[in-house]
């Protein structure tokens, strides 16, 4: 799937399905590989697809996002993790930062846009 080094591989996991939807992550060098609703499930994607960004929602059904967070760790070391979500705790903020993740956006309606502004924005180097 990979066309060149900068091609980057996207699961997205969230029980939302339109929030999934609204999420501006496609484009010519992002590929979305996956889109699953369970942890279990993101488990296994993850394991098949090696992605290179998972954006990981926190209160899934069956296997939370933290737990999965901590499975994709020991499976898909190298992948980086965003967690895009309703919960903002910051207990549950600290621990899925602490699992290693990249960042942490909350899921709401500013959240979303936060997340697609910032997008849009050069980097500084």
């Amino acid at each position: 799937m990979r066309k060149t080094l900068t091609d980057v591989l996207i699961l997205l996991v969230d029980d939302t399905e339109p929030f999934r939807d609204l999420l501006p992550l496609r484009s010519t060098t992002n590929h979305v590989i996956g889109e699953v609703g369970d942890g279990f499930e993101a488990v296994r994607l993850a394991e098949a697809l090696e992605p290179d960004l998972i954006v990981l929602d926190i209160g899934l059904q069956g296997l939370n996002g933290i737990e999965t967070a901590r499975r994709l760790r020991k499976l898909a070391p190298e992948a980086k993790l965003i967690f895009l979500t309703q919960e903002s705790s910051v207990d549950v903020v600290h621990e899925a930062l602490s699992l290693g993740a990249w960042g942490y956006v909350a899921n709401t309606i500013g959240g979303a846009k936060r997340w697609r502004d910032s997008r849009a924005r050069p980097r500084r180097r």
